[in-house]
């Protein structure tokens, strides 16, 4: 893939990878709504944080979850959603937009993608809500203690073994998370500025990716139950390190959507076998709790990624094969990392 040169504005200054522009000027205008924006953003992200971690702490206790095919149906059911959001939006900006808008802007095109995407996933929130039931019981677990215990490696008891071994997980989390949330915070961006890919080509992108993140899940959760916790989350980042390498190596379109699917394959097989391992460390009356020290480390690493891949593309004057190559080392240490969990089936 040709990386780009870099990045400039107008006035012809190198902008660092998370910045809209070059740094304003004294006498600069200030966009007017930038602190709403934000916090509206603030809260739509408080939102996503909570519904994945109390949709992953409700799945142990589904009796569907051990049925043959189980792990099949989970993982197209939970990519469906986003497939169709993005189905959708993908006719919007190909033949909707232009029949409502007289030329429509690249503004009124995300405006309107925005829409589906609220509309899809408001629509299953209220089927949801409507007809999914709440299956356990209050526990008698003391939630003010909860920062106190994940401070201190300890989520239920300072005797048990299972908590060191989900303290070694979720550091290890951290680690490769923080390259999955790289590669999904800049793929849209490294496409459009790297590839030359129109908003059209990216959103069929990411549809192909999501589907291919829903067989990912579903494939990868089937081997998880014949061949092991570690040995399948093992495979998961093996493929992410691939999946890299692929990416900073590759110099043609099609070698960027071969990259772009063994993402998409990597990303449902390690987020799914994350989610099960927490199932698998923690008791079942401590299950919300461990899932939200779970949130915890992905939304930690979803700081860390981005952020390293900014700077190293800041600093190399937009090096974006040597930023991916960094990105990598992500998925290495949390590899690493993983080897040192020690699981329950292992006999720790």
């Amino acid at each position: 893939m040709q990386m780009p040169g870099g990045a400039k504005s107008a006035a012809g200054c190198l902008q660092p990878p998370w910045s809209a522009g070059c740094h304003p000027g004294p006498h600069a205008p200030v966009r007017s709504g930038t602190s709403g924006v934000a916090v509206l953003h603030s809260v739509l992200n408080v939102a996503y944080a909570t519904h994945r971690d109390l949709t992953a702490s409700c799945m142990k206790g589904w009796r569907a979850v051990q049925l043959p095919g189980a792990a099949l149906r989970l993982g197209l059911g939970l990519g469906l959603p986003g497939v169709c959001s993005l189905g959708l939006s993908l006719v919007w900006v190909e033949s909707v937009a232009e029949g409502l808008i007289a030329d429509p802007t690249a503004q009124d095109l995300m405006a309107g993608a925005m829409v589906i995407t609220t509309a899809v996933f408001w629509l299953v929130g209220l089927w949801a809500l409507a007809g999914l039931r709440d299956r356990d019981a209050p526990t008698a677990v003391e939630w003010r203690g909860a920062w106190r215990r994940l401070l201190r490696g300890n989520p239920w008891r300072d005797s048990d073994a299972g908590s060191e071994a989900l303290r070694r997980f979720l550091v290890s989390v951290v680690f490769f998370q923080a390259g999955v949330a790289a590669v999904i915070t800049l793929a849209a961006i490294y496409a459009q500025q790297a590839m030359g890919f129109g908003m059209a080509q990216t959103i069929a992108l990411l549809l192909v990716v999501n589907v291919t993140a829903s067989l990912g899940a579903a494939i990868f959760g089937w081997l998880q139950d014949r061949l092991g916790h570690r040995r399948s989350l093992t495979g998961a980042l093996l493929l992410w390190i691939v999946m890299v390498l692929v990416a900073a190596f590759g110099e043609t379109v099609a070698s960027f959507w071969v990259a772009a699917n063994l993402a998409g394959l990597a990303m449902g097989a390690s987020q799914s076998g994350a989610r099960a391992v927490v199932g698998l460390l923690t008791p079942l009356e401590h299950q919300a709790e461990a899932f939200g020290d779970w949130g915890v480390a992905v939304n930690l690493a979803a700081v860390l990624g981005p952020l390293v891949y900014g700077i190293t593309t800041w600093v190399t004057q937009n090096d974006h094969r040597l930023a991916i190559l960094v990105t990598g080392l992500f998925f290495v240490v949390g590899l690493v990392l993983l080897r040192r969990v020690p699981f329950p089936q292992e006999g720790h």
